[in-house]
């Protein structure tokens, strides 16, 4: 029920706070000590305008968009999936020319996301697939319509 209290969840809340704050304060500590902390401070916020203002509304819009799609649970998974597979790799696809360490991006980054984000996409359709065929014999077996899944 929505608005219970319910007491083991502020017992996690807490011990997820203590840790939280204690990071807090050493991030804070650690800007202290920089000479120039501006660059730091106008990245920071960067990242929560970009948050804010492109991908949790994009995040909301993809959520309404698949809201009513019959297959919702497998094309969530994969689109939480690859949008967290993008957020990792970015930096290393968008970074320009070459490194000065020929170690640091020895791979092709770019095909292997590809390659990545098609397996991603091959297994939310696998799941869906297998989803509707369940929901199908379950009907099937029940002589009930089919339901979607």
């Amino acid at each position: 029920m929505p608005g219970a209290h319910r007491p083991g969840l502020s017992r996690v809340r807490a011990g997820l706070a203590v840790p939280g704050l204690l990071l807090l304060a050493v991030g804070g500590w650690h800007l202290a000590q920089l000479r120039d902390p501006y660059p730091v401070l106008e990245w920071l916020a960067g990242a929560a305008l970009l948050h804010d203002a492109v991908i949790a509304p994009l995040v909301l819009a993809a959520g309404v968009l698949v809201a009513r799609l019959p297959a919702r649970t497998a094309v969530r998974g994969a689109l939480l999936t690859g949008g967290a597979l993008l957020l990792v790799a970015l930096p290393a696809l968008l970074r320009p020319g070459h490194p000065a360490n020929p170690s640091v991006l020895p791979l092709p980054y770019g095909r292997n996301v590809l390659a990545l984000l098609a397996v991603t996409a091959l297994t939310a359709l696998a799941a869906a697939a297998t989803a509707t065929l369940r929901a199908r014999r379950a009907a099937r077996r029940n002589g009930e319509p089919p339901r979607q899944p």
